[in-house]
């Protein structure tokens, strides 16, 4: 009897394991697709080359990612300027086509598959929707940047009283907060681009 329940649990597991990398595969080649969209230009720099996407017109805002991010995200991050203002993106070190210069890169797993797996906690751990996975595929062409900020760059920002303590070392920025909206600040668009266009009038 518990040879047959065992057996079943592994055989559902084992399909659901196989359906998973058939949908991650998918995601993977459309996330792809939509990255040639962003017509992205590269930068050589003394440092190593640096992708970036430059939209729009007007005054300039840099529009920097997070982790798992690029260009893309940065871009979608501001798409709500894209009217008024030139948005300029660029793929911070290791991430989507920008160089990492020097040893960035310690052991850690970190690829397309085991993200499209636990995406599903994405929403206790992060407050993000598990959809969130499809703006980070794929993880391979950011995972040398990941590795970086994992190492390096998110510790210093681990807690909000971190990030209050980091304000002083960026001259007249502007600080905003929320109680809600999760690691996306989900529902504040409004607030953001009201702050936003606020500091650039002044």
């Amino acid at each position: 009897m518990w040879i047959y329940i065992t057996g079943g649990i592994l055989l559902v597991l084992a399909v659901y394991l196989i359906v998973k990398g058939i949908r991650c595969n998918m995601a993977v080649k459309s996330s792809e697709e939509s990255l040639a969209a962003y017509d992205a230009k590269t930068a050589h720099l003394s440092y190593g080359d640096m992708s970036y996407a430059d939209k729009g017109k007007g005054e300039v805002i840099l529009s920097v990612h997070g982790i798992f991010g690029g260009y893309d995200q940065a871009c979608n991050t501001c798409e709500d300027f894209n009217t008024d203002y030139r948005i300029i993106a660029p793929s911070r070190f290791g991430y989507l086509g920008s160089d990492v210069l020097g040893n960035g890169t310690p052991a850690f797993l970190c690829n397309d598959y085991a993200i499209f797996l636990i995406s599903l906690l994405f929403k206790p751990i992060m407050g993000m929707e598990p959809s969130t996975i499809y703006s980070m595929l794929p993880v391979r062409d950011r995972k040398d940047g990941v590795i970086l900020d994992s190492s390096i760059t998110n510790p210093e920002m681990a807690s909000y009283t971190d990030t209050e303590k980091a304000i002083s070392r960026f001259p007249n920025c502007t600080f905003i907060s929320f109680e809600s909206g999760g690691h996306l600040l989900s529902g504040h668009g409004k607030e953001i681009k009201k702050a936003v266009s606020e500091f650039i009038s002044k």
